[in-house]
């Protein structure tokens, strides 16, 4: 009986290591993306974005803020290859996802802006404009890129 309650208490502890590694999105990030900022084929962006969306998000429960970034960057990806703006707009979706998780992150603010401005809706351009300068470090913001982003709303 002994042995039976040391087996299942070991068991337990391994069923939550696995548990823990799957929860944590970052753990399992370099195994779904293959994306960076440099030149990526569309095999790759096609890919890691099925992977992404074939994932149980219910069960991450730390860095789901990651996730979501990573799907909007290759709905961005997408938009840049095919220039179908409903690609840009599911990647306003997902960065937007993302900030209901971090509502601070700057990179996810500049993909919500960004996209805003690119679509031409400039109230929320505007919007998420001032919240990634609130928010931003000043070495970070590139004002040339802001101005050119604005010119779309001229």
């Amino acid at each position: 009986m002994k042995i039976l309650i040391v087996v299942f208490i070991l068991g337990c502890g391994a069923f939550n290591t696995l548990l823990g590694q799957e929860d944590d999105y970052r753990s399992m990030r370099k195994q779904l993306s293959t994306l960076s900022c440099g030149k990526v084929d569309s095999v790759s962006v096609y890919e890691t974005k099925l992977k992404l969306e074939s994932m149980d998000t219910t069960k991450i429960v730390k860095d789901l803020d990651y996730y979501y970034r990573d799907l909007a960057w290759c709905f961005y990806r997408n938009f840049m290859l095919h220039y179908d703006t409903t690609y840009l707009k599911l990647d306003v979706l997902n960065y937007t996802k993302s900030l209901y998780h971090k509502p601070q992150n700057t990179q996810a603010l500049w993909g919500v802006l960004f996209g805003y401005y690119k679509l031409g809706d400039c109230l929320n351009g505007k919007k998420y404009l001032d919240l990634y300068l609130k928010y931003a470090d000043a070495k970070e913001v590139n004002k040339e890129q802001i101005e050119r982003l604005k010119k779309n709303c001229e």
